[in-house]
């Protein structure tokens, strides 16, 4: 049995495939994370050890999968504080941590306790799990998928279990792939909690390869949805209302406005009537022209990052055919519709238990019909010197040539620390982002050394490194 996890922002996504049989687990109502799990207890009795009057919700741990691991990027993660309704701080490591009831919670234990509670789920079937997908952001640097497998392989308790990181987009680009009825390039696009995918795949009905994947935090699902409930207080204001969401700024409501943050998040997602509790006890509809705003005022950030991820590409948007969208938020109507107009393109729209499902034919296949690509270059840097070895859109599984790297000779220097970098790219001008150290090798006193880079089946980067020539020689 295959088993497939979707995290989403507070439920999990599932599918299984036994034999020819595939279908959904628990249908986008996994549990996601709640206090609950992590409140003192009684050792003898077992009751709840607090002080205070406590009332743990389902959606008061958000964003775990989003937050564990060294947290690079710190827009994303001031825009992640302002929707978790508990203190969430970040330590001298990056590490992010939730604040409540005077404990400190790492958002690991968290992710950990999502995958056992699905893993429980997946379990109680007659058969035997053999082997384990995650369908993961693109984004994902190899020290974060490096992390999750070793969480998931915690979690499962089983160090035999096949481990499979399918990206995204490939999850996407699978889903649509039995459509085409030729060659042709698609546009995906993505809006979750971790920012704003966009790639672009050349595919026909039998293979999909990757041209190029770009993520930005400009534009993330919390920002949508903020936009949708700031429409409606003001909705609400010029029809003479004093809306309880008034006030949301200060901290006393936080956990107010996290908890109205959720009720739109089912709006978008499941077309569902969201209502808002104004000061008079009275309830007031989330409407579509909230949402409408919310998306509009939305679309210019998104533009532009198409237009820089086209000028990256080798292709132009006059080649792409169809443009392909997921994420609770992109079902709102009007993205189709407003991209559609922009573009003069077929807007379709791929559904997360679909995504979830095509993960996992991709994790159990041998077949590499659908190749995955990175978005980050990878180099080898000795002192001032750097020499790419692996370049920001690489298809793989792959095994790059070996790369003959030729360095600056410092007398008096008997070793030196090699260091294998990652860096991402996502715009016209270079990188962006902190070149993060993957790996640091110790090398002899050379000027010359042969690398070996190789990317496995679930990102990770693998380096051999050869000494060609010593000093001496020289």
């Amino acid at each position: 049995m295959s088993l497939c996890i979707l995290p989403a922002s507070e439920v999990a996504y599932a599918s299984i495939i036994a034999g020819k049989e595939a279908m959904t687990l628990k249908k986008g109502e996994l549990p996601f994370a709640s206090l609950s799990c992590f409140i003192p207890r009684n050792s003898v009795s077992g009751e709840v050890q607090v002080s205070q009057p406590f009332r743990a919700k389902a959606n008061d741990l958000p964003f775990a999968f989003s937050l564990f691991g060294p947290v690079t990027d710190g827009r994303l993660l001031d825009k992640l504080k302002s929707a978790i309704a508990v203190p969430v701080i970040q330590k001298a490591n990056g590490d992010v941590q939730y604040s409540f009831l005077e404990r400190h919670i790492d958002a690991e234990t968290i992710a950990k306790s999502i995958i056992a509670n699905i893993l429980s789920s997946a379990k109680s079937r007659p058969l035997t799990l053999s082997s384990l997908c995650f369908v993961i952001p693109d984004s994902y640097s190899t020290l974060k998928r490096k992390a999750l497998i070793r969480l998931v392989r915690e979690s499962a308790l089983n160090e035999d279990i096949q481990i499979r990181l399918v990206n995204q987009s490939a999850a996407m680009a699978a889903s649509v792939m039995k459509y085409c009825s030729g060659a042709s390039n698609k546009l995906f696009l993505r809006i979750d909690t971790e920012g704003t995918t966009i790639s672009v795949y050349s595919m026909s009905k039998v293979h999909a390869t990757p041209v190029i994947s770009v993520s930005d935090s400009t534009v993330i699902e919390t920002d949508i949805l903020s936009a949708t409930l700031n429409a409606c207080v003001k909705r609400l204001e010029r029809n003479g209302f004093r809306a309880l969401l008034q006030i949301v700024a200060k901290e006393a409501r936080q956990k107010e406005f996290c908890r109205y943050l959720e009720v739109v998040r089912r709006h978008y997602a499941t077309g569902e009537v969201a209502e808002i509790e104004l000061d008079d006890g009275a309830e007031e509809e989330v409407l579509a022209e909230d949402c409408d705003e919310a998306v509009k005022s939305a679309l210019p950030s998104l533009l532009n990052m198409i237009e820089n991820c086209m000028l990256l590409s080798d292709v132009s948007m006059a080649k792409i055919d169809e443009i392909v969208l997921s994420g609770a938020t992109m079902r709102h109507p009007l993205w189709r519709e407003m991209l559609k107009k922009e573009y003069g393109k077929e807007v379709l729209v791929v559904s997360e238990d679909e995504i979830c499902m095509s993960g996992n034919q991709i994790a159990a296949s041998k077949s590499t019909a659908v190749a995955q690509g990175t978005q980050s270059a990878y180099s080898v840097s000795l002192g001032d010197d750097a020499v790419l070895c692996i370049p920001s859109g690489s298809s793989y599984p792959c095994q790059m040539p070996t790369k003959k790297c030729s360095f600056s000779y410092q007398s008096g220097v008997s070793s030196k620390d090699l260091l294998v970098i990652e860096q991402r790219f996502c715009d016209k001008q270079g990188v962006v982002g902190d070149r993060k150290p993957l790996k640091t090798i110790r090398v002899s006193d050379v000027y010359q050394l042969g690398v070996t880079m190789s990317i496995d089946a679930n990102g990770l980067v693998l380096t051999q490194v050869e000494e060609s020539a010593k000093n001496s020689d020289v």
